[in-house]
């Protein structure tokens, strides 16, 4: 019966020395996978901060090129203005100076009394 006992045991030490074997290379395996998720997630962050900084970089770039464009279309816009505020008056005046000669010419025919 004792060498019984002493076999039991020796099994049983046997399968705990394995299982701590198992448990160590787990947690050996977890350690890595916690490491290369770290990484890739590192990795991840770097890129979507690389492409954030490209398009602020885009954003400030648009955001220079406007207000020239801006100011360009400004004064496009109000030479515009004068030239269509000139060329109205100018056809508004001689409108008005073949009106008068039209006016002038039946009135300055001179009616006699008789």
């Amino acid at each position: 019966m004792k060498h019984f006992e002493l076999e039991s045991y020796k099994a049983l030490a046997a399968m705990e020395l394995e299982q701590d074997n198992e448990l160590r290379k787990a947690e050996a395996s977890m350690r890595k996978a916690e490491v290369y998720l770290a990484s890739a997630k590192e990795t991840a962050m770097d890129k979507a901060k690389a492409e954030l900084n490209g398009l602020i970089q885009v954003s400030d770039a648009v955001w220079k090129m406007q207000k020239p464009m801006e100011k360009g279309a400004t004064v496009a816009s109000k030479k515009h203005v004068e030239a269509t505020m000139s060329l109205a008056t100018a056809s508004m005046n001689s409108a008005t100076a073949s009106i008068n000669s039209t006016w002038n010419g039946i009135f300055s025919k001179k009616v006699s009394p008789s």
